[in-house]
């Protein structure tokens, strides 16, 4: 088992704070699988 509890990605542009993750839990079990997708051109991390 894989699991992630309330996590957050704050980013930083300018004066301003975007909150790209706010309070995101996961678990993934064995044999489970699990997928990130997003935008062309965005970063996702495998």
């Amino acid at each position: 088992m894989v699991g992630l509890e309330n996590i957050a990605k704050i980013y930083v542009m300018g004066d301003v704070e975007v909150r790209a993750l706010n309070g995101v839990s996961l678990t993934i079990e064995e044999g489970e699988y699990c997928s990130i997708i997003g935008a062309s051109g965005s970063v996702k991390f495998t």
